[in-house]
């Protein structure tokens, strides 16, 4: 399955531990804004992909695979980490899920060349996730 998970830099984690359970809150407000911006990333580059040189493919998108692009909830794990996912979700017409067909794209297969999309978008956006993390936590911080 397709899965990208964001987690917030340490010393964030650390920091939102120290506010107590309103820290929590926070962190999954961090998250659901740097997980956006991936996701709208992700879904630019796989249009440019899908899109790219329409007149001489054989098969035209659906749209599907951009619509499957999904921000999970935010979740805890045993040890109070937060984290979230950027994933594709359902299956075509044919049973073949979207995950399959994004990793495929992705990595390529025997018959397909590999179109990296999701790689450049996490290396690209890294930072601005980050900034826009920072931002949602100093906001956050100010007001309570």
């Amino acid at each position: 399955m397709a899965k990208m998970t964001i987690t917030p830099p340490t010393d964030l984690m650390d920091k939102l531990t120290k506010l107590g359970f309103s820290g929590k809150e926070i962190g999954k407000k961090m998250l659901k804004k740097g997980a956006a911006i991936l996701r709208d990333e992700v879904d630019s580059n796989l249009k440019k992909n899908l899109y790219r040189n329409r007149a001489y493919r054989k098969d035209f998108p659906t749209g599907a695979l951009e619509r499957s692009i999904t921000i999970s909830k935010p979740k805890e794990n045993k040890n109070g980490d937060l984290s979230i996912s950027v994933y594709f979700k359902g299956k075509d017409d044919k049973g073949v899920t979207n995950a399959q067909k994004a990793m495929a794209m992705e990595y390529g297969t025997s018959k397909q060349d590999a179109e990296p999309f999701i790689r450049p978008a996490v290396s690209s956006k890294e930072e601005k996730v980050i900034e826009a993390m920072q931002a949602v936590f100093n906001e956050e911080v100010k007001n309570t």
